[in-house]
């Protein structure tokens, strides 16, 4: 049970998280900007004190800053604070009094190895996706500065607590007639039920193929095959070089690559964590990534941008493959809530697409444990039918833009004709 002394506990550090979820919406954006008070005043500010870095009460002093920053803008750094803190004591008491966890007994130091790690994964994605979130709303974008260290982060957070995935039960496995909770891991499978395969050199060399994809995904180059695949190549590769960030980009590709291949050497529930977690990254960026080449294809214009790509591979590092899909596709449902709340604050009626990504990931998490039940564990059980289903999905959605923007196009021929 939570008592009042841990939820003053939970609520400060949170306020302080919340101080670093308004930080990097303002500085690791595209366009950064001296609004923080952890950044540089601009000119002519008077003098910013550490008094202005006070969660919450920060704010309320910057507000003398309004004739440089807009009116009411330290408004929104405050409801972030406050409601991340508040969401923070709300989610913890959720998840430990039998919200996430299903409602089997469980014993104390079983219930404790579940509750924290699930928590603290929780509480660091929701806090990188409320700032990729208000700085997709600011400019349309999503920077790779939020998202690529955050996937990083997320990574070393499950590995070390490899309880950190969602549960779910399992009855008769590892004891007949016995319900057992456990995380949710790649083969939506028990731990003791892990594919042998996996645990040896077949394992290492997916995880390692999915690291060495997601590298050449961040890495800045350009691609083109219009003079043959050769030369594709060696554009590309003078490209990379080109760019002034490839070396450290290098130093991280071997340093993730040794990570990966020692903790594979480690074993246990800790390398089927990650791979688990890998394998979250390769589906979600990869189902949107998808998305974004059927869209493109279909409507002949880029139908969302790389960020949602990385922004939802950090997600699947968190919630893993299935509940990804389970995110994708409650996505437009959350879409309808964002774009009203958005139009009814800003009167802009256009949407990017991480907003709504990040609502179906809370809602997701929340509501796991009847999600599960009651839907995706028989969505599941049908093997390989899932990955047949979700291509079939992907064909169908560019057959239906391209028709779409045929009819579209021919409906504005007809208008300009007359």
């Amino acid at each position: 049970m939570m008592g009042p002394l841990i939820a003053v506990l939970i609520f400060v550090v949170a306020l302080l998280v919340g101080s670093g979820i308004n930080w990097a919406v303002y500085t690791l954006a595209f366009r950064a900007r001296p609004i923080s008070p952890w950044s540089l005043p601009p000119e002519h500010a008077v003098p910013r004190t550490w008094l202005d870095c006070v969660p919450l009460y920060g704010w309320w002093r910057l507000r003398r800053e309004e004739h440089l920053h807009g009116r009411w803008f330290w408004v929104r750094p405050i409801l972030i604070e406050a409601v991340y803190g508040a969401g923070m004591v709300w989610l913890f008491h959720f998840e430990t009094t039998g919200g996430l966890l299903p409602p089997i007994p469980l014993s104390a130091p079983l219930a404790t190895s579940y509750w924290y790690p699930m928590f603290a994964a929780h509480a660091a994605l929701i806090a990188l996706l409320t700032a990729a979130t208000f700085i997709d709303f600011d400019e349309q974008t999503i920077p790779d500065t939020v998202t690529l260290p955050g996937t990083l982060l997320l990574l070393l957070v499950m590995t070390i607590w490899p309880t950190a995935h969602l549960p779910v039960i399992y009855f008769g496995v590892p004891l007949p007639g016995v319900a057992t909770v456990e995380s949710l891991l790649l083969t939506s499978r028990p731990a003791v039920m892990f594919p042998a395969e996996f645990m040896n050199w077949p394992g290492l060399a997916l995880a390692l193929t999915i690291v060495w994809l997601w590298w050449l995904a961040i890495v800045p180059g350009t691609l083109t095959f219009r003079r043959g695949p050769l030369k594709a190549a060696q554009f590309y590769i003078a490209s990379i070089i080109r760019h002034g960030t490839w070396w450290r980009l290098g130093i991280l590709f071997v340093l993730i690559s040794l990570a990966v291949t020692g903790t594979w050497l480690w074993g246990g529930t800790h390398w089927q964590s990650l791979l688990t977690s890998l394998a979250g990254l390769a589906f979600a960026g990869g189902l949107v990534w998808g998305v974004r080449i059927g869209g493109s294809i279909g409507l002949q214009q880029e139908a969302m941008g790389f960020g949602d790509v990385t922004l939802m591979a950090m997600i699947g590092v968190v919630v893993g493959w299935q509940a990804s899909l389970l995110v994708f596709f409650l996505s437009p449902a959350a879409a309808v809530f964002v774009a009203l709340t958005q139009f009814i604050i800003t009167r802009r009626k256009d949407i990017a697409f991480g907003p709504y990504l990040s609502l179906a990931t809370v809602i997701v998490i929340v509501a796991w444990r009847g999600l599960w039940e009651g839907y995706a564990r028989g969505i599941f059980e049908l093997g390989a039918l899932v990955p047949i289903a979700i291509a079939f999905f992907l064909l169908a959605m560019t057959g239906m833009l391209m028709v779409w923007r045929l009819i579209r196009d021919a409906i504005w021929a007809r208008i300009e004709g007359h």
